[in-house]
């Protein structure tokens, strides 16, 4: 009787555990643990991007006050990125939301004053939020999230800086992709020891970006928005 209850609860806030189960097990090393943070008038955005060649499906499971408050099923095309608001399913929380996909993907965790959406905080998840290449190769490939498209009045843009840290000259390739899906920008660089190259947010969109370099870089991701007077993120 007890478990019959408890499927009847998930069926209410639409949980199907076995199509859950099965994607988890379908890509259990594809399975992401991302916070949010919606009180005192906050709101979480995640930007989930497919890097790579195939459509991936994604399943997210809200969680609020220990229950699943939610879940939301997203198939990502290839380069594609696409926006969930945290706010409209869990208000007034501080919670997690577990995300499961069939492939590897990049999420951006993003942080907003609900009233006037000005950007104040953002994340990456993952260790390089990009899955690496084999550790005995050189290269590496990483995956970040940006937006330079306001969600409210506010005015934002932003720059990836990349850094050789090594004493050897570096080469690599930055890609930037739009919530179109498409191509919005990329560029082959070269980097002397010790030195660090900027490369600016596609104007007026937001997606994700892949960085590929010859050896491991230093990667930093910052955000600029009017509201801030500068830097609002990093």
């Amino acid at each position: 009787m007890a478990s019959r209850r408890r499927a009847a609860k998930n069926r209410n806030v639409g949980l199907d555990t076995r199509a859950v189960a099965g994607l988890a097990a379908q890509a259990t090393s594809f399975a992401y643990a991302v916070p949010y943070f919606t009180r005192a008038g906050g709101d979480t955005e995640y930007l989930l991007s497919n890097p790579g060649p195939a459509t991936v499906k994604v399943v997210l499971g809200v969680f609020r006050k220990c229950r699943l408050a939610k879940k939301l099923a997203v198939r990502l095309g290839p380069n594609c990125t696409r926006s969930v608001r945290v706010r409209p399913i869990a208000p007034d929380a501080a919670g997690h939301t577990t995300v499961v996909a069939t492939a590897p993907i990049v999420i951006t965790i993003m942080y907003y004053r609900a009233d006037d959406f000005a950007l104040t905080g953002s994340a990456q998840a993952g260790k390089d939020n990009l899955v690496l290449r084999p550790v005995r190769q050189r290269s590496r490939t990483y995956g970040f999230g940006y937006r330079a498209l306001a969600l409210g009045h506010d005015s934002l843009g932003g720059s990836v800086f990349v850094s050789n840290p090594f004493s050897l000259a570096m080469s690599g390739d930055i890609i930037f992709f739009d919530q179109r899906c498409k191509k919005a920008a990329a560029k082959r660089f070269r980097l002397a020891p010790g030195c660090t190259r900027e490369f600016k947010f596609p104007a007026g969109r937001y997606g994700y970006g892949q960085i590929t370099v010859s050896s491991q870089a230093v990667i930093n991701v910052l955000h600029y928005a009017a509201s801030s007077r500068g830097l609002a993120t990093a």
